[in-house]
């Protein structure tokens, strides 16, 4: 579907679309990392936000939720409207290992690790952010999946 391979690069964490358009995170010789989008055919390849981390697509297929360094955010499907929804301890080095919004888009779950404070486990919160620190499973879990 993609030429990355041929850059000597590489495609994770494909999302279909209910655009009909697949999301995924890429980075190639001669493409930077960033938020990418194809369509089913393989053509019209597009950077939506460069130099972040793709974590999911909503179920609705408008909104992206997405992990930078210094927190977790959302935009809508086309990069635009960004919003921060929620912001890492800069004292913790807090891992975000993956997360997943639910079936209705409402909520998001997120694996989280948190070394210092013995914090490990699926947590839970609003899709605005609000709500958080409400853990679902202990242990340690990478990209959660909630359907």
């Amino acid at each position: 579907m993609t030429y990355f391979g041929d850059d000597a690069g590489a495609v994770m964490n494909p999302q279909w679309g209910a655009d009909n358009k697949i999301y995924f995170n890429a980075a190639g010789l001669h493409h930077p990392e960033s938020i990418y989008t194809i369509d089913t055919t393989g053509t019209k390849l597009t950077s939506i936000l460069p130099g972040v981390d793709f974590l999911a697509l909503s179920p609705d297929g408008k909104k992206i939720l997405y992990d930078l360094s210094y927190g977790l955010f959302t935009c809508h499907a086309d990069g635009t409207n960004i919003k921060q929804i929620f912001r890492y301890d800069n004292n913790t080095p807090n891992t975000l290992l993956g997360a997943s919004w639910s079936a209705d888009s409402s909520e998001i779950f997120a694996s989280y690790t948190d070394y210092p404070n013995g914090l490990f486990g699926i947590y839970r919160m609003n899709s605005d952010g609000t709500g958080v620190q409400v853990q679902i499973l202990p242990g340690f879990y990478e990209y959660p999946s909630v359907h």
